[in-house]
């Protein structure tokens, strides 16, 4: 059965019903006439040929469970692949990718290094721990919930938004992101001595919600020297007994030990 979609000039949506089994084809009239903008969302495939694609400059393919797609690799800029179920990906393939979106897949590595023209990328929501950046064009980077240790971001100087937030770095370098405006780091191991201190161009600057930090008593002693003192402002430090619980209002509340009565402070160190 072939079912008619009139298309025009602008953007249009179109409902279908997708059957198990079934081999689906998009055609147009004349061989002349081609798609220029495609794009298909939550519709399960075992695969995805678009070799006729061939003047697309964008595609997006989401919610297919597909781990590989076929398409001409040198006109697409805009290549939108979330929710699949993609575990490795040659972004090289595709010269001028200006935008790249691969949110919720299962990558856990990705080298853009060959995208010169890459603008955006967003890649959320993978198991990402190593990526390559070589790309003089990239002002934003998406790649919250992965399992990022470390990262490099010597390749990518002119970064605007830059979104690191649930990974699992200790340490970031961002001394060189000149341009930067918005950085999100929540949820990782940083602590006091390691944030990134903010600059004045920041318009946001997320750094909330680092996991506890490990500390052991010994010899009587709770040694946080590193942390007494950070950028030249000093470390407020607080002990409760037992848990303390945060109130309505983001304020911790408890039984507060009495300084120099309950225990003494000196350069971070307690005792």
């Amino acid at each position: 059965d072939v079912e008619q979609y009139l298309l025009g000039t602008t953007y249009s949506l179109f409902s279908a019903t997708t059957k198990a089994g079934a081999e689906v084809g998009v055609y147009t009239y004349e061989p002349t006439e081609y798609v220029t903008v495609f794009s298909m969302t939550g519709a399960k495939l075992e695969s995805f040929d678009g070799t006729g694609l061939e003047k697309a400059s964008t595609i997006t393919v989401k919610e297919a469970g597909i781990s590989s797609i076929t398409i001409p690799t040198e006109n697409v800029r805009e290549l939108i692949l979330d929710d699949n179920a993609f575990t490795e990906f040659s972004p090289a393939k595709y010269p001028n990718l200006v935008l790249l979106s691969m949110n919720h897949n299962s990558l856990s590595k990705i080298d853009l290094s060959q995208n010169k023209n890459l603008h955006v990328a967003s890649l959320g929501y993978n198991q990402l721990s190593e990526i390559n950046l070589d790309n003089p064009n990239l002002w934003a980077l998406y790649m919250s919930n992965n399992l990022f240790e470390t990262i490099n971001l010597n390749g990518a100087k002119e970064l605007q938004q830059l979104d690191l937030g649930h990974n699992l770095l200790r340490t970031i370098d961002v001394s060189q992101l000149d341009k930067l405006l918005a950085l999100a780091i929540n949820q990782n191991y940083f602590t006091f001595s390691t944030l990134p201190y903010p600059k004045s161009t920041y318009a946001v600057y997320h750094y909330q919600d680092q996991a506890k930090l490990d500390v052991a008593e010994i010899d009587g002693k709770i040694d946080l020297s590193s942390e007494a003192v950070v950028s030249d402002n000093n470390t407020e430090f607080t002990w409760f007994y037992g848990v303390p619980e945060m109130n309505d209002y983001g304020e911790w509340e408890g039984e507060i030990l009495l300084i120099d009565t309950e225990y003494t402070l000196e350069n971070g160190v307690t005792t």
